[in-house]
C-alpha cells in the first residue's frame, strides 16, 4: 500500500533536491513503508534528513508496512516434572507487540544533539518510551507488531537505520556507515527509504549519499541502489547496484518489487531474481531541478499488480497530461486512462492516488486564477469506461490516501489562516463525512481499518501538534499532547 501520502510531494521533492542532503521525514514518509508507507512517508526521508525544520502543515510522505513473521527463537515452557509431561509443551507469554507507533524530537539547531523518543501507544492509551535517540523519524512497524524500525541523525545529512522491540529496553543499530562502507571513501553513505517484507522480519532499503566535507551543490545525493536488512541476524544483502534502481515499492506479499526510475519501471522478485528492465519506457520529466523525476508505484491489496502515473515529459507545457497505466507481477501492461492534469507539482493530490483493489484513483488540478483546486475521482469501469466526478474547487487541499478496504478516500481542507476540516469520501458525491472539525495543520495521516483513522496534527488556532484517533461519527480522541512538527506516525493494519 502506498503510504502517507502524498500531498504536494512532488513540489517537496522538487523543494529538498534543490537544497540538497542535509534538509529535510519526517518521513520517509513515506517505510519506509510505505510508507507507506510513508507515506510518506515522508518526503524528507526520501531525498534528505530532518536536519531541518519541518513547515508547520506541510504532510509528510512516510514508510510501508508489510506483514511479518513472528520472530524465530519463541519462548516454549519445559514441560513439569510433577506428575506425566503434557502431550505437548505449553507456549510461553507471546511476544510483546504495538499496533500505534510515533516518534518526536525538539529540533534545535544551535544544539548539535536533539534527543527525542520513540513511543508505543499501550493498549490503555498510555504512550510508552521505547527507545531514546538523536532526532528519531520515520517509524515503522513490522505488521506483526514485534519490532518498530526508525531512523535516528548522527550528523548533518548523516543517518543510521535501528531496530528497537516493541518490549522496549533493546534498541540496536541496524544499518549504519560501517555497513555502507564508500568504495573510495570519498563520501559517506546513509540508508534512506525502507519497507518490511511480507512473511519476514527483513527490511527492503536504498541509500544516500553525503560527499566528504559537506555537499558540493545542488542535487539528490542518492545512490539508486536497493538492498535487504534481515533484522533478527543483522545480515545486510545487495540486490541492485548504485545506479541500478531507484524509486522503489514492495508488493503487500512481500514477493515482488517495482522499482521507478527516470526513465524506466522494472520488476524484481524480492530475492534478487527474475530482474524485468523496462516493464514501461518513457522520456525523461522535467523537474526544472536538479533532481529526477521517478514515478509512484502504488501496489494493490492483493499483490497481484501495482498502478502507476506516468506525466508526459514537460509538466509546464499547455498540454500537460499523466498516462495512468496497471502493471501485473508478470510484467503485462494494461494502460488505463489519460488526465490532463501536471502531476508532477501541479496540484495539493499529486501524484495521483490509487485505491488499493485498483478500481479508483483521486487527483486534483488547481484553477488557474489560483482560486483554489478541484479533486477528481476516476472509476475504471469493468465494461472499459471510465467513471468521473469532482470536489470543489477549494483552497489548502490535501489528500492523505485511502481506507485499506477501498469504501472512503481522506482529504482536509486547511485553508491559511482559517480553521479546516478533514473529510472522507465515498465513491458518491453524498458520501462526503466530516471529521478533525476545527483542524489547523496536519501533519502525518494513517488508516487503522475501514472506519478509524489516526493523525498528527492540531485541531483549534492555538492548539499544540498532537496524536489523535477518530472513528468516522465519532468526535476525535487525543491520545498524546504537547509534540512537535518533527512527529512521525506508523500504524499497525
Amino acid at each position: 500500500m502506498l503510504r502517507r501520502y502524498f500531498p504536494l510531494l512532488a513540489l517537496i521533492l522538487a523543494a529538498l533536491a534543490c537544497n540538497a542532503v542535509g534538509g529535510g521525514n519526517g518521513q520517509p514518509t513515506e517505510a519506509v513503508r510505505n510508507v507507506a508507507t510513508s507515506a510518506a512517508e515522508t518526503a524528507t526521508a526520501l531525498v534528505t534528513t530532518p536536519a531541518t525544520p519541518t513547515e508547520e502543515g506541510a504532510p509528510s510522505a512516510t514508510p510501508e508496512g508489510a506483514a511479518s513473521a513472528t520472530p524465530e527463537g519463541a519462548a516454549t515452557a519445559e514441560p513439569t516434572t510433577d506428575g506425566p509431561p503434557s502431550a505437548e509443551p505449553t507456549a510461553g507469554p507471546a511476544a510483546p507487540t504495538c499496533a500505534v507507533t510515533y516518534t518526536d524530537f525538539v529540533l534545535d539547531l544551535v544544539n548539535p544533539v536533539n534527543i527525542g523518543n520513540v513511543y508505543c501507544l499501550g493498549a490503555d492509551g498510555t504512550p510508552q518510551v521505547l527507545a531514546s535517540g538523536n532526532r528519531p523519524y520515520s517509524p515503522s512497524l513490522s505488521p506483526d507488531g514485534t519490532l518498530i524500525a526508525y531512523q535516528v541523525v548522527v550528523g548533518e545529512g548523516i543517518t543510521q537505520l535501528w531496530i528497537v522491540s516493541a518490549a522496549g529496553g533493546d534498541a540496536r543499530l541496524l544499518v549504519g556507515q560501517d555497513q555502507l562502507p564508500s568504495a573510495d571513501g570519498s563520501v559517506i553513505n546513509s540508508p534512506q527509504s525502507y519497507e518490511w517484507l511480507a512473511g519476514t522480519h527483513t527490511l527492503v532499503f536504498d541509500t544516500r549519499y553525503l560527499p566528504i566535507g559537506g555537499p558540493f551543490g545542488p542535487g539528490e545525493y542518492i545512490n539508486a541502489d536497493l538492498w535487504t536488512v534481515n533484522a533478527d541476524t543483522n545480515v545486510v544483502t545487495t540486490l541492485l547496484g548504485p545506479g541500478a534502481a531507484g524509486r522503489f515499492s514492495v508488493s503487500p506479499d512481500g514477493q515482488t518489487i517495482a522499482i521507478a526510475r527516470p526513465e524506466g519501471l522494472d520488476l524484481l522478485n524480492a530475492d534478487g531474481s527474475n530482474y524485468r528492465q523496462n516493464v514501461i519506457s518513457f522520456p525523461a520529466i522535467l523537474t526544472y531541478s536538479e533532481y529526477a523525476y521517478k514515478p509512484f508505484p502504488q501496489w494493490m491489496a492483493d499483490g497481484l499488480f501495482f498502478e502507476v502515473s506516468i506525466p508526459s515529459p514537460d509538466p509546464l507545457a499547455a498540454d500537460a497530461h499523466a498516462d495512468l497505466y496497471r502493471i501485473g507481477v508478470d510484467g503485462v501492461v494494461q494502460a488505463l486512462t489519460t488526465i490532463p492534469a501536471n502531476v508532477v507539482f501541479g496540484g495539493a493530490v499529486t501524484p495521483p492516488l490509487f485505491s488499493p483493489n485498483g478500481q479508483f484513483v483521486f487527483y486534483s488540478v488547481g484553477l488557474p486564477d489560483g482560486t483554489g483546486e478541484v479533486l477528481h475521482q476516476l472509476e475504471f469501469l469493468a465494461e472499459g469506461g471510465v467513471g468521473e466526478r469532482s470536489l470543489g474547487p477549494t483552497l489548502g487541499l490535501s489528500g492523505w490516501g485511502w481506507s485499506p478496504d477501498s469504501v472512503y478516500f481522506a482529504y482536509s481542507v486547511t485553508p491559511e489562516g482559517a480553521p479546516g476540516q478533514g473529510y472522507v469520501t465515498g465513491t458518491a458525491a453524498e458520501s462526503v463525512q466530516p471529521f478533525a472539525n476545527g483542524l489547523t495543520f496536519m501533519r502525518t495521516f494513517e488508516w487503522e481499518n475501514g472506519t478509524t483513522l489516526l493523525f498528527i496534527g492540531k485541531i483549534g488556532p492555538s492548539a499544540t501538534w498532537s496524536l489523535y484517533r477518530q472513528t468516522l461519527g465519532s468526535e476525535p480522541v487525543l491520545l498524546a499532547g504537547g509534540l512537535t512538527n518533527q512527529a512521525t506516525l506508523d500504524v499497525l493494519n
